[in-house]
């Protein structure tokens, strides 16, 4: 699972609906080795949407529309299996 989401992190073609796969999967392994990976991918879908909405705005000023996926947030998909990771921890 860590070579999958280090492949979407170097896909320009990878989606933000892509990433957010991984996270998904990784609820159920639970593993700590995983932690990093997910990190990176909170870190980049936090700077993929970031320019999404910037990108979403320009075009409203323009008044153009444009197709985004800049008002979904997978934040919390991709924060829950290090929560799990943590609780099993400490079990």
């Amino acid at each position: 699972m860590n070579e999958w989401g280090e492949i979407l992190l170097t896909s320009k073609d990878s989606t933000r609906a892509q990433i957010a796969e991984i996270p998904k999967a990784a609820e159920h392994i639970r593993s700590p080795a995983l932690v990093p990976v997910l990190h990176k991918l909170m870190l980049e879908d936090a700077a993929r949407r970031k320019r999404e909405l910037e990108e979403w705005a320009a075009a409203r000023t323009q008044g153009r529309h444009i197709e985004s996926s800049a008002s979904m947030c997978w934040t919390i998909r991709l924060a829950v299996p290090v929560i799990h990771v943590q609780d099993a921890r400490r079990a």
